[in-house]
């Protein structure tokens, strides 16, 4: 048996006994499929529940879970994720390894940018991020030594590296004048700000931008990074109320936001009446210093993202229902000043796109091969776009949860996609009733084992 292997029973045997010590009928089974070795970062144990057993009752053990795992591996610091909707508890791999790919050779389509790897039973996948209408904006979260500027850097070096300039503008707000640096000068970059003068400058210009699409002028994609959020908004106080505009309609007309903060409280994304907070539709939160700091980042609660271990490249991927543990690439600054000058020099820059070119097949992100669409339902026809919007993520939710039809009645229904975070406070009553409806009837012709995105 390997060091590996025995490392990994030594654990499962100590989280079994903590629970059996606290008479609580659940363990981890020594079996196949029921421990995870997520590549070089980290394990994933499935703990088995007797009939009647909450995941509230394995939750409140979760500290002394902890502690006991600790003494197991010798090391003080490490820290146990439970998540609940799965009843599995993650841990760092023993011996971590950074993710490093072959930039050259990820295969990318124009205005993609890769983010990492996701981990499961089947085997790991990349995971990458497509720019287009239905993308929105991105908010990047987490305390110093999460990881941000690693995972941004490799983002923006695969999307000038898989896209020509004259397909996507770089607007780059960088107070810090540090790490955002590398991308000044590239054919894709249009401006490079630090200053608070010259950031709201820049939003400015973004915003008439936004006005003259609306208006009907056509422009190519836009993508407006700012590297720290809060020392934005305290360096220019103007530029929550710009922000809060772009994040509100610029998705719609090509321009996009790529936020990064490393203080994700309720109130550094709660301005401009919390439309700063509300309009990210995808969320990459890392280790963070709290819970509080976990649900304003993610969104909503029990992400589990304080958990998360620093410096480890772990993320969290939040994307409407979804919320995945993903294992981001590695990418030194060095890395990154190296690649960004060969583009700067010609080398390797990718050929323009042909405006005739049929669009790319479906990504992992789309509608998967023989799944249920449910674009055109029948269902959805008496809906508004934002309530379409919401049906389609009920259902989604309760399909990932083997959730029957009939299982649950109108009004459970409704409290239940209520507390997910799939209803807002000012879509209750009528409207819910409406989008409840609509998803009773698209899950009725949807067979339970075909997932709906």
């Amino acid at each position: 048996m390997s060091n590996l292997a025995q490392q990994i029973k030594r654990e499962a045997n100590a989280i079994s006994a903590v629970l059996r010590e606290h008479n609580v009928d659940a363990g981890v089974p020594l079996r196949l499929n029921s421990i995870l070795v997520a590549g070089d970062a980290y394990l994933l144990y499935d703990i088995s529940r007797g009939r009647g057993v909450r995941i509230a009752q394995i939750a409140r053990l979760l500290p002394e879970i902890t502690e006991r795992l600790r003494r197991v591996r010798g090391d003080a610091g490490l820290w146990a994720r439970l998540r609940p909707l799965s009843s599995t508890l993650e841990l760092p791999h023993p011996t971590p390894k950074p993710l490093e790919p072959d930039w050259h050779n990820l295969d990318l389509e124009p205005l993609t940018m890769a983010v990492g790897r996701s981990y499961g039973v089947d085997g790991s996948k990349q995971e990458n991020l497509r720019i287009n209408n239905d993308f929105g904006h991105l908010l990047i979260a987490g305390q110093t030594r999460a990881g941000k500027s690693t995972l941004l850097r490799g983002m923006l070096t695969t999307l000038c590296m898989a896209t020509p300039a004259a397909d996507v503008e770089l607007m780059l707000l960088d107070p810090k004048r540090s790490e955002l640096e590398p991308f000044r000068g590239l054919p894709h970059t249009s401006l490079y700000a630090w200053s608070a003068d010259e950031m709201l400058a820049a939003l400015r210009r973004c915003h008439d931008d936004m006005q003259r699409r609306i208006a009907g002028a056509d422009g190519r994609t836009i993508i407006l990074v700012v590297e720290e959020l809060r020392e934005l908004v305290q360096q220019a106080p103007d530029a929550s109320g710009l922000l809060a505009s772009l994040l509100s309609v610029g998705g719609g007309v090509g321009i996009h936001v790529i936020a990064v903060t490393q203080h994700p409280t309720a109130k550094s994304l709660g301005g401009a009446g919390g439309v700063l907070k509300a309009n990210f539709t995808h969320r990459l939160i890392g280790s963070v210093g709290d819970a509080r700091a976990a649900e304003a980042g993610a969104g909503r609660p029990e992400s589990g993202a304080q958990y998360l271990p620093p410096r480890s490249g772990a993320w969290l991927w939040i994307e409407g229902p979804r919320l995945d543990r993903i294992q981001a690439h590695y990418q030194s600054l060095d890395t990154t000043r190296r690649l960004m000058a060969g583009l700067r020099r010609g080398s390797g820059r990718p050929e323009p796109v042909s405006r005739e070119t049929p669009p790319p097949a479906a990504t992992d992100t789309g509608t998967p091969a023989g799944a249920m669409s449910t674009a055109a339902h029948p269902a959805l026809v008496e809906l508004s776009a934002l309530e379409q919007q919401r049906a389609r993520k009920i259902a989604a939710w309760m399909q990932e949860r083997g959730i029957a039809p009939g299982a649950l009645g109108h009004n459970a229904k409704i409290r239940a996609a209520y507390d997910a975070g799939l209803f807002t406070t000012s879509g209750r009553g009528g409207s819910n009733s409406r989008v409840i409806r609509a998803v009773d009837e698209m899950l009725a012709d949807a067979p339970m084992e075909v997932e709906i995105i």
